[in-house]
């Protein structure tokens, strides 16, 4: 990450009904404003008490002046940190703070061509292609998106240049959000 604010667990969020259906939608009606991509449940209705949280974080990803403002969401298994990432996408979303799109992935594994291959792509209707081009086709719009765009890595692992989640777009208009349980994470 070029640049890391790191905001670290305070409390357990309330978290409801874990694996509800995942999908993918458009905020408001007609609008391609706050468009989400990927794997992301709904956000549960029991959420309460974290407010202060997600205002934090919206400003932290929110301030462009200096092009790729990453933010971290730490903390040990259990404390919230998959619901409150949720909570601040959908909210982002319904705001349209990110016009070029907001894109999930689950980054428990390093290796992210598959899901920007699969699910990404079919959602933003790439065509009928090996799935290597696809992702390449997806990264590539992204990349080259003039809008900005939100890109929520949930679970990594590691920063290291070896573990680091890859393929990811690039460009000063993507900024990273990640979820982890590494504490050392944020200084990388």
């Amino acid at each position: 990450m070029e640049s890391s604010d790191t905001y670290t667990n305070k409390g357990q969020a309330n978290v409801v009904n874990p694996n509800a259906t995942t999908y993918q939608t458009t905020i408001g009606p007609g609008s391609t404003s706050g468009r989400l991509y990927g794997s992301i449940r709904q956000p549960s209705a029991a959420f309460v008490g974290r407010t202060e949280d997600l205002e934090q974080l919206e400003k932290r990803l929110a301030n462009r002046e200096d092009g790729r403002i990453s933010a971290s969401i730490e903390g040990l298994a259990g404390f919230g940190k998959t619901e409150l990432a949720i909570q601040l996408v959908h909210r982002l979303a319904r705001k349209g703070s990110f016009p070029g799109g907001i894109y999930w992935l689950d980054a428990e594994h390093p290796d992210l061509l598959a899901q920007w291959g699969t699910d990404i792509a079919e959602q933003k209707e790439v065509g009928d292609l090996p799935l290597q081009d696809r992702a390449h086709a997806v990264l590539n719009d992204v990349s080259g998106a003039s809008a900005p765009v939100l890109v929520v890595l949930d679970n990594v692992e590691d920063w290291a240049e070896t573990k680091r989640p890859s393929p990811l777009p690039q460009g000063n208009h993507v900024q990273l959000l990640v979820t982890t349980r590494n504490r050392l994470l944020a200084a990388c």
